[in-house]
């Protein structure tokens, strides 16, 4: 080969590959610096107990890809619908542009690839993990406004803030304490259709209910008072005690005292059902005492060897029994079904006078009665509104304990991306060397075509040999 008619070749078609490598290097750092634009991250770190077995706090498994869950995302996207961004966009086309990968410093990465390569079962659990994700621009041929939607404003970072408040929102909901229990437990009652002495006990234990909740946040001994409502758990917990040593006491003493009720027939009708009940069940126990009482009396106490017993039971293969013992056991019998049966005949006593008594008081001065009645409905009234602003407060210090409490659970950090990357930079100088590259190919197979002449030329061998 000779050189000085390759240099010459390449200087006669330096320009032509320069531009052809430099358009490519071009391309590529404008595709780059384009997504650059509108790709953000996010650097996530779990800090509780559990993370390094890779657990929730709850004990479940923990799974990276939640952050990418449909339930996440969706809330993320709606949030952004919401202010008006995102409206052409859907839940896949964000899920394709999202990504979430591992965090490893550098020691822990040596240490897990070492352990790999030398052949040990390692296992190891990160509690950092990076989100990234690339704005999708939909393009809109019919709509000039933003270059038809190729140069949008960018709203990524703004999508990663919303997707990870609806993260932490799931995390908390369904792996972390989130108040919910004590919502679920403790709301106020729809009351129009209960009785008087239901309200009452209702009341009752919502109220043990939400002090159970709150002395077992106040032992957790943070000693915290929500800024929102200036109220600490102790604070919290003798307003519910008041409630129930005061005001709920004093309805139901109100109400047992003057045999109040909504409604009488309704009030009637369901004491009649417990005491059929209650009388079922007594003359089941008349006659479980009637038959153990008969099997005492003819049961032989005077017998006095040991009897060996063989049964299939499995925990008492081989046992042995005693007359007096089993003579004792069917007198226990007779004394628990007969102590029943009186117990329950009280019961059936004590319904049939509450009975006799609310339907006397309403008939001895209908006008006093419906008088009394509109005052316990008042006094139901106003605890319905003393509980309603309690429960209010209660949950509001509940909620913002429990996002200080679990807001150190994870912490957050923007990870920015530049607009330029050594990795951008290298890729642009393979596509310009490529580029160059391929323009002197191209150069050199014209210049050998036109040499050996194309298919079918009738240039002769001289010509040929000439060029």
């Amino acid at each position: 080969m000779d050189f000085k008619k390759v240099v010459a070749f390449i200087r006669r078609h330096l320009v032509s590959a320069l531009c052809v490598g430099g358009v490519l290097a071009v391309l590529v750092l404008g595709v780059g610096i384009y997504q650059n634009v509108y790709r953000d991250a996010v650097h996530l770190s779990f800090v509780y107990p559990n993370i390094e077995d890779g657990q929730y706090p709850d004990g479940e498994r923990f799974l990276m890809y939640d952050f990418l869950d449909n339930d996440v995302v969706g809330e993320a996207l709606s949030q952004m619908q919401q202010k008006g961004w995102y409206t052409d966009i859907t839940l896949a086309q964000l899920q394709q542009n999202l990504s979430v990968s591992v965090y490893l410093s550098n020691p822990v990465q040596e240490k897990v690839e070492s352990s790999i390569a030398s052949g040990k079962d390692f296992s190891y659990y990160s509690n950092e993990y990076i989100i990234s994700f690339s704005q999708p621009n939909p393009v809109h041929l019919r709509d000039w406004s933003d270059f038809f939607g190729l140069f949008r404003k960018d709203r990524s970072e703004e999508f990663l803030d919303e997707l990870v408040r609806a993260y932490i929102k799931k995390f908390t909901e369904e792996h972390a304490d989130s108040g919910q229990a004590f919502y679920n437990l403790t709301a106020s009652i729809s009351d129009e259709d209960y009785d008087f002495t239901d309200i009452t006990d209702y009341y009752k234990l919502k109220v043990n209910a939400s002090l159970d909740y709150l002395q077992e946040k106040d032992a957790e001994g943070k000693a915290y008072v929500a800024k929102s409502t200036g109220l600490s758990f102790k604070d919290l917990i003798a307003s519910y005690q008041a409630l129930l040593d005061v005001d709920i006491q004093n309805l139901e003493s109100y109400v047992k005292s003057s045999r109040l009720t909504k409604n009488l027939e309704q009030f009637t009708n369901r004491n009649h059902v417990l005491i059929e009940s209650d009388t079922l069940s007594m003359l089941k126990q008349q006659d479980e005492a009637a038959l153990a009482r008969t099997a005492m009396e003819e049961y032989d106490h005077t017998f006095t060897e040991n009897i060996i017993i063989v049964s299939e039971n499995e925990e008492n293969g081989l046992y042995q029994a005693r007359p007096k013992t089993g003579y004792d056991t069917v007198t226990q019998r007779t004394l628990t079904a007969s102590t029943n049966a009186v117990t329950l005949e009280e019961d059936i006593n004590e319904l049939s006078l509450r009975v006799n008594q609310y339907t006397e008081a309403a008939a001895a001065d209908p006008a006093e009665y419906a008088r009394m009645c509109s005052v316990a409905n008042q006094m139901v009234a106003d605890f319905d509104e003393k509980y309603e602003e309690l429960f209010e407060k209660a949950n509001a210090t509940i909620n913002e304990y429990l996002q200080y409490v679990n807001g150190n659970y994870i912490e957050t950090s923007a990870r920015h991306a530049s607009l330029w990357s050594t990795g951008m930079i290298v890729k642009a100088l393979l596509f310009f060397v490529a580029g160059f590259a391929f323009a002197l190919l191209f150069a050199f197979a014209g210049k050998v075509a036109k040499t050996h002449g194309w298919p079918g030329s009738s240039k002769t061998a001289k010509t040929r040999l000439e060029d």
